[in-house]
Parts: structure tokens; C-alpha cells; sequence
């Protein structure tokens, strides 16, 4: 299978971006199956065309998105995705939507097609904490939910894809009890899981 995972640049004024530091240089020893990570921008106006050519390129079976969080305490599985743009900052091209819908015609909302209840369980069988949240925001992160969930609708191909959300690291934050070695360790988990399922 091939299997796409994207992450951000960093946003918000930081240097750092947590899903940029977890795929460079990931690696997934599995058989017979492929992974790709790309670092999308983190722009609203930028982040489908980047998206559309990854699709294009790789031809995934999965897609996994991942998007930091600096306020989770857990790998946070995005349920919801919402047709709405409301950016509480500026994306990285200085733009700031208020209340603009994302698709004119498109439906209110989407759901993952991830299998989040089995990953759920995966992660804590490892004792990696994780929970289920019904809202990705209305920034970046849910825009790219929204608009991946309905370019998987429309092409009727009923790939697996969804949005995770995930917390600072160590390096990030001293704060954090997450160290970058947990973070890989349950991205592998998860792909194990989508696989499998």
C-alpha cells in the first residue's frame, strides 16, 4: 500500500513545527508498503494545490494529515472536519479569513474516514495517550481536513484519510512530557493500524 502523511511548516511566528520535526528523516520498515511525507505550507490558499500534487504524484491509499497542537496533552484523532474558514492569527501568507466558508457548494461537514477507534486502541495498548475530539479548529489544519475529506468524496476511490492532531515535544516546550521517540513511535503505530484494518 502507499501510504501519504503530510505535516506544516511552522506558523505563528515559531521556528519549530512538531509534525515537520516528526517527518524528517521518518522511516516505516514495512514490506511492501510505501510511505511519503510532505510538509505542506501552512497557508489557506496554498495547502490544496500542495495536497492535489502530492495526490497526484503518489497515488496513496491512506493519507494520515498531521497538525501540532501546542494545547493537546494527548495525540488529539480529529473526528469532524467543518466548510469553515475563521483564523483566530494570519496563515503564513498573512491572510486571515473570517467566517468564510470553505467550499460554496460543499457540505457542511466531514468525517474521517480513518478507522479512529482502532487507533485509539492501538495507542493505548502502548500507553501513549490519545483521545477522540470533535472539532480540528477553524484554521489551517481543519481547512485541510475539509478539503482532503472532499476530494477523497468526490473521487469515489474510499480511501482511508483523516487529520490528527499532535502535542509539543520536549524540545519545543520543557514543559511537555512528549519526547519526539513517543511521537514516531506512535505514527508507526498508527500506519500499522490503517494497514491492517
Amino acid at each position: 500500500m502507499k501510504i501519504l502523511i503530510t505535516g506544516f511548516m511552522p506558523f505563528g511566528g515559531h521556528q519549530t513545527n512538531v509534525t515537520k520535526l516528526l517527518l524528517d528523516g521518518f522511516t516505516y520498515k514495512q514490506d511492501n508498503h510505501q510511505v511519503y511525507a510532505v510538509i505542506l505550507p501552512t497557508t489557506f490558499k496554498g495547502v490544496k494545490p500542495a495536497l492535489e500534487i502530492a495526490i497526484a504524484t503518489y497515488h496513496p491509499d491512506i493519507i494520515i494529515h498531521l497538525g501540532e497542537h501546542a494545547k493537546t496533552d494527548a495525540i488529539t484523532l480529529e473526528r469532524v472536519a467543518i466548510n469553515i474558514d475563521d483564523a483566530r492569527i494570519p496563515d503564513n501568507d498573512n491572510f486571515q479569513p473570517i467566517d468564510e466558508t470553505i467550499e460554496e457548494d460543499g457540505k457542511l461537514a466531514y468525517f474521517s474516514s480513518l478507522p479512529l477507534r482502532a487507533i485509539e486502541s492501538a495507542l493505548k495498548m502502548k500507553n501513549i495517550p490519545v483521545k477522540l475530539s470533535y472539532s480540528a479548529g477553524t484554521f489551517v489544519c481543519n481547512h485541510l481536513f475539509y478539503v482532503s475529506e472532499s476530494i477523497n468524496h468526490k473521487e469515489k476511490k474510499q480511501k482511508q484519510s483523516g487529520f490528527i492532531h499532535l502535542p509539543l515535544v520536549d524540545t519545543q516546550d520543557e514543559q511537555s512530557p512528549f519526547k519526539l521517540t513517543t511521537l514516531k513511535q506512535a505514527l508507526t503505530t498508527i500506519i500499522d493500524t490503517c494497514i491492517n484494518y
